[in-house]
């Protein structure tokens, strides 16, 4: 149970919370038993100012076996210790979802402005087990944490204006569980999401789809950055586990690295999406199109694309304006397009031999 020490006083707007095996458990305002330890962290997150704060985890591993429930300006920092499982470590002990974010309307009670810092998540490797379940959600950050064997690591669901850097996604997801996945819902969508320096790998579910079945109009205006999708080699060449997947509009894809995709899957396959922005990533290995897309207005430009299984490394499936590809360059035996549209613009690629 939690153990508030006299001499902290009233709750600040930082509260320090020690796992059964922190070295230094006299520094914090709680101290977990190592079970069921979301309890001391949720009281933690209440005991701070109505204006928010930060939550301190100290080194340790902490089980959690319920929700924990992150209100508006909660910031949860770990402590990083570059050493494989010596920082700050949560177990997620139950079939369930380890932190929520729920707004309950988009216009008038929204969940904005929190954080994690330096967490490593385990998920124990069991469907269902869910690192994050946001809905209207904004100004969310993620950085420097690590999914471990999430099933799934992020569902979100209409939210807006989140950033993840140096984010690590590691055995995340499965077939039928992407590792994020962003879901347009029925009033708005998801938009305005970086991903900057993060790394899936490997990749043993979809790493992200966007997904618009919902009645809400498209998900759009994402950007990946300087990020690495490396794929399972001798995977079942059924699943198609795809390093994107979805649709998406105004989405921006710069200077990441593709590696290895068996049966079906593309480093990215965007349905029904437009102006999709590709320039100067690393593609290798895909038994199939290392880009399938559909819709126009798109540009490739500058990428390097090394053996394909198929015919051709990009496939436009239909025209819906003018697509240009410029400027890329493409190791045979496979041709850089197929099934180019007559509106399409091909210039100064480059197809080696």
């Amino acid at each position: 149970m939690s153990n508030v020490f006299e001499n902290k006083g009233a709750m600040a707007a930082t509260v320090v919370v020690a796992a059964s095996d922190s070295l230094n458990k006299a520094a914090a305002n709680f101290v977990c038993s190592g079970a069921n330890d979301e309890v001391e962290i949720q009281a933690a997150i209440d005991a701070l100012p109505a204006g928010g704060g930060d939550i301190k985890l100290l080194e340790g591993t902490y089980h959690i076996a319920a929700v924990i429930t992150v209100p508006d300006y909660t910031v949860i920092k770990g402590c990083h210790i570059p050493t494989w499982g010596m920082g700050t470590i949560l177990e997620l002990d139950y079939d369930g979802t380890m932190f929520e974010l729920l707004g309950t309307n988009r216009l008038t009670d929204r969940v904005q402005g929190c954080g994690l810092y330096n967490l490593l998540i385990d998920g124990n490797s069991r469907a269902g087990r869910r690192a994050i379940d946001a809905k209207y959600c904004h100004n969310f950050t993620i950085t420097d944490c690590t999914f471990y064997q999430c099933i799934p690591a992020i569902y979100a669901e209409e939210c807006w204006d989140w950033a993840l850097y140096n984010v690590n996604f590691n055995y995340c997801g499965d077939v039928t569980n992407p590792q994020v996945t962003a879901y347009n819902g029925a009033d708005d969508n998801c938009n305005w999401w970086k991903f900057i320096n993060c790394r899936w790998e490997p990749m043993t579910g979809i790493g992200f789809f966007s997904d618009n079945t919902g009645d809400g109009s498209d998900n759009h205006q994402f950007s990946f950055s300087h990020c690495k999708f490396h794929g399972v080699l001798g995977e079942d060449p059924s699943q198609g586990l795809s390093a994107m997947s979805g649709c998406l509009k105004g989405c921006r894809i710069f200077g990441n690295t593709f590696f290895y995709g068996e049966g079906t899957a593309n480093a990215i396959g965007m349905l029904d999406g437009s102006n999709v922005i590709i320039v100067c990533n690393h593609f290798s290995d895909y038994a199939d199109y290392a880009i399938e897309l559909e819709g126009g207005d798109h540009m490739i430009e500058a990428n390097r694309f090394i053996n394909s299984g198929v015919a051709a490394f990009v496939h436009h499936i239909d025209a819906g304006g003018t697509s240009i590809l410029t400027g890329n360059v493409a190791r045979t035996p496979a041709d850089l397009i197929d099934n180019a549209h007559g509106t399409d613009v091909e210039a100064n690629n480059i197809e080696l031999v």
